[in-house]
């Protein structure tokens, strides 16, 4: 089931997406003032990145299938920043990852749907793989990430 609103997604993660995707705690903190207009989207997101995009990742499915699932519901992936141009913009692009660590981890994809600037029309999800743990870890969303272009 998919939930109408943002203040389930957190524990609709844990309760569904457990061992695939995980949510880090600025991300939960992210949700809590998301303005996109149709949290239904963001659940199909994040459905999508812990099934096709994890399973092609894992080699037990491909690339073509994770983008044809993106497509019907009018999102695209992509990498989020250039490194050189992530570093420009302080801590935005980074995560402490493992929680609890210091180790850095840049948010090296995006998932967008929608091409404006306004937060209601725009989804963001911002993330990378963990090839340690076979998980796609979530470090923000829904919104954009600020640039040096916004």
């Amino acid at each position: 089931p998919i939930p109408d609103n943002y203040d389930d997604l957190p524990e609709w993660v844990r309760t569904h997406l457990a061992g695939r995707l995980i949510l880090l705690p600025r991300a939960e903190r992210a949700v809590g003032k998301a303005e996109y207009s149709e949290p239904e989207m963001v659940y199909r997101a994040l459905l999508i990145l812990a099934n096709e995009y994890r399973d092609s990742r894992m080699g037990v499915g491909n690339d073509d299938t994770f983008r044809a699932e993106l497509a019907k519901y009018g999102m695209d992936f992509s990498d989020s920043i250039d490194k050189s141009r992530a570093g420009q913009e302080g801590e935005a692009y980074y995560v402490n990852y493992p929680l609890g660590s210091t180790n850095r981890e840049m948010l090296k994809f995006h998932l967008e749907r929608g091409n404006s600037r306004e937060p209601r029309y725009c989804m963001q999800i911002y993330f990378f793989w963990d090839e340690d743990t076979n998980q796609v870890v979530i470090g923000w969303l829904p919104g954009h990430l600020n640039n040096r272009a916004t």
